[in-house]
């Protein structure tokens, strides 16, 4: 493409999909469809045999695993769903049926047995709706796992508010959008956290972003860049500066710690609860309204 004299011509990179995805008790039309779906969004790795798909999910080759229910091995199917569940509950596992040939008897088994997700043939599996369905139903699963970590450990009385927090951690919303959203008022919002020695909201949205994306930095092959742009970060510096300043660690200190990533900020974590204030040592008061801030981070070496 011609340009202007003088002109600076930029090379943009175009990143390879990383989210790798195992597909089991496929077929060749099942595996044509899907492959054509997530194409450009995901890698599809077709697995033969349970055993396999376990220890590909052990080594975290995959991050996600489709099964496909079949007439005639709906048996092996809701075995395969019932067992991989079993051995890796917070692995997302997705069920392929077609509504026609599946009794419903079978896809109410497979919710029931931990089955994260329904992807229906011929209305989920096209080009541009099955990609970000696998990713909302990501998001979703990557949020169960962080709230049961965290519900042991949460007051009763505001467990829903930093539940809902984290839920909507990732879209980067205002604590009034947070309190809209709970309905309630922020400065009520504001008040029943630190009545209980929570951080104030603007403190608890960056903590849940940083809890994601610390759990994220432990799926093999993740980037720092896809992790800030999932999760909505300005750039990787930006996400790595907020890590620093809320945790005091950076992110090549985070994945060599023995704990790892997530164990290492959720330790950090709740230790702000244990605060005098509630708010941690890296934390400072912003302004009369109760809201706080980290702060500033120390330039990195």
């Amino acid at each position: 493409m011609p340009t202007r004299r003088g002109a600076k011509v930029y090379a943009v990179r175009i990143r390879a999909p990383e989210r790798r995805i195992a597909i089991i008790l496929h077929d060749r039309v099942d595996l044509a469809r899907i492959e054509t779906a997530l194409r450009d969004s995901a890698i599809l790795v077709p697995i033969e045999g349970e055993r396999s798909l376990h220890a590909a999910i052990a080594r975290q080759d995959v991050s996600a695993t489709i099964v496909t229910l079949h007439g005639k091995r709906l048996d092996d199917a809701i075995g395969c769903v019932r067992r991989t569940k079993d051995r890796f509950p917070s692995h997302l596992l997705l069920v392929y049926f077609d509504e026609a040939a599946i009794p419903t008897a079978a896809l109410t088994e497979v919710i029931r047995l931990g089955a994260d997700e329904l992807i229906k043939y011929g209305r989920d599996d096209l080009k541009g709706l099955l990609a970000p369905y696998v990713e909302e139903a990501a998001q979703g699963n990557l949020v169960r796992s962080i709230r049961d970590r965290l519900r042991p450990r949460l007051d009763p009385a505001v467990s829903q508010i930093v539940e809902h927090i984290l839920s909507v951690s990732h879209k980067r919303l205002t604590v009034e959008q947070v309190a809209s959203n709970l309905g309630i008022h922020r400065r009520t919002l504001v008040s029943r956290l630190a009545a209980r020695g929570y951080p104030a909201p603007q403190a608890l949205l960056g903590w849940c972003r940083l809890l994601l994306a610390a759990r994220l930095m432990e799926e093999r092959g993740r980037t720092l860049d896809s992790i800030a742009l999932q999760l909505d970060f300005c750039s990787v510096s930006g996400l790595v500066n907020q890590f620093r300043r809320y945790t005091a660690l950076g992110t090549r200190e985070l994945r060599h710690r023995g704990q790892g990533p997530f164990e290492s900020v959720l330790a950090a974590f709740l230790d702000t609860f244990d605060a005098p204030s509630g708010f941690g040592p890296g934390m400072r008061r912003r302004d009369d309204d109760g809201d706080w801030e980290p702060l500033a981070a120390a330039p990195e070496r």
